[in-house]
């Protein structure tokens, strides 16, 4: 994909957009980012990324002028705190904006959640049977999501980890609670970063892809070699059958990605 005037819009600009702002303008795209708060809007703008303070049910002229771009990216969560309007609603309003923008690509980032804890091993031939109402929320949004054409694509990231970011960390504030074991299905920001870019990069819309890292060791082989090298206390597992294995299929088969961080050691993070 020529990158030659393009513009990004990242439609959520935290942990993982703010990054890959840095990353796609390192390539020389040109980057709308969306905050809800001022301060976060100083932020982007001192980096770089052109920032707009987008509040849903607040200044629609301003959301349109953000969804002037070649590529969106659509990174809202579920809960949607601070915007007023439960999540179908706020979807449904952009879907029937984004319908009048003709040639407009669309990247929805949902989550492996859409998959049952019970499921086994899945990919993305694999019906979704939510085992939470976040996974049914997510699962209902990328519905909508797909009803907007054939120009967008869906992306569903394990459970992201990248610097300070580690599930060990916020398990071990919770050591009373035993956890029941099962395969890991995690996958580090450099990886989410270079799976979109790829995406961008071949011009594959309409398409689904799992984002997950091919590493699935039992978490409680994972977690106590976790805990061990940060010097933390043991966490304990319910011995279960239950428990999903993700893989993610379509990026081989249509991406060929190749991950940067196939094995997620503990020496990748900070606490």
């Amino acid at each position: 994909m020529s990158n030659q005037s393009k513009t990004i819009g990242l439609l959520g600009c935290g942990w993982l957009g703010y990054p890959l702002a840095l990353s796609l303008m390192a390539n020389d795209f040109v980057v709308k980012g969306s905050t809800t708060q001022d301060s976060k809007a100083l932020i982007l703008s001192e980096a770089g990324i052109n920032p707009y303070i987008i509040r849903f049910g607040e200044n629609e002229l301003r959301l349109k002028e953000f969804l002037e771009v070649d590529i969106l990216i659509l990174g809202l969560p579920p809960s949607l705190k601070g915007h007023g309007e439960i999540y179908q609603d706020v979807l449904k309003r952009l879907g029937s904006l984004i319908s009048k923008l003709g040639d407009l690509k669309v990247l929805f980032v949902s989550s492996t959640g859409v998959y049952g804890e019970n499921q086994g091993t899945v990919d993305e031939f694999t019906l979704p049977k939510p085992s939470s109402r976040r996974g049914e929320n997510l699962l209902m949004a990328e519905d909508e999501v797909k009803s907007w054409g054939r120009k967008t694509s869906i992306l569903r990231f394990g459970g992201l980890v990248g610097g300070s970011r580690h599930p060990v960390f916020s398990l071990n504030k919770k050591r009373g609670k035993k956890i029941v074991n099962g395969p890991i299905n995690l996958i580090h920001r450099e990886d989410c970063i270079g799976i979109i870019k790829g995406i961008m990069e071949f011009d594959t819309w309409g398409e689904l892809y799992n984002g997950i890292s091919p590493y699935h060791p039992l978490k409680d082989e994972y977690y106590t070699n976790v805990c061990d090298f940060f010097n933390l206390p043991h966490l304990q597992f319910l011995e279960s059958e239950a428990g999903k294995k993700v893989e993610g299929v379509n990026l081989e088969q249509k991406l060929n990605y190749k991950f940067v961080h196939p094995e997620l050691r503990p020496n990748l993070f900070t606490p």
